[in-house]
C-alpha cells in the first residue's frame, strides 16, 4: 500500500505520464480532478485522453474534496452511468504532513 492507497502509478519523468500513463488509463467519458498546479506537459496529457476534467486549487485538499462530493451527487442522480465513469486524481507530488 502506497500512502494509504491501494492502488498507485508512480512516473518520475514528466513526458512519459503524458506519453503513456494519462491517455493509456482515462478515456472519453472518465474524469480526472487535476491540481491547477500541474505542469503544461501534464496537461497536455489530460487533452489527449478526452476525459472530462475537473481543476481543484494548488495543494488545496478541501477544494478537491468539494469536487468529489459534487461527482457523488452527479453519480446519484444517474446511477447507471456512475457504473460506467472511472474517476482519477491527477497531481504532480504528494506531501506528507
Amino acid at each position: 500500500m502506497f500512502m494509504g492507497c491501494e492502488e498507485a502509478v508512480l512516473y518520475s519523468y514528466g513526458f512519459a505520464t503524458i506519453a503513456s500513463a494519462i491517455p493509456a488509463y482515462a478515456k472519453k467519458g472518465d474524469v480526472i480532478f487535476v491540481d491547477e498546479g500541474v505542469n503544461l506537459a501534464i496537461q497536455k496529457g489530460l487533452q489527449a485522453s478526452r476525459s472530462r476534467i475537473e481543476w481543484f486549487k494548488h495543494n488545496d485538499m478541501e477544494d478537491l474534496e468539494r469536487l468529489l462530493q459534487e461527482q457523488e451527487l452527479r453519480d446519484k442522480k444517474d446511477a447507471k452511468k456512475a457504473e460506467r465513469i472511472r474517476r482519477f486524481v491527477v497531481v504532480e507530488g504528494l506531501i506528507r504532513k
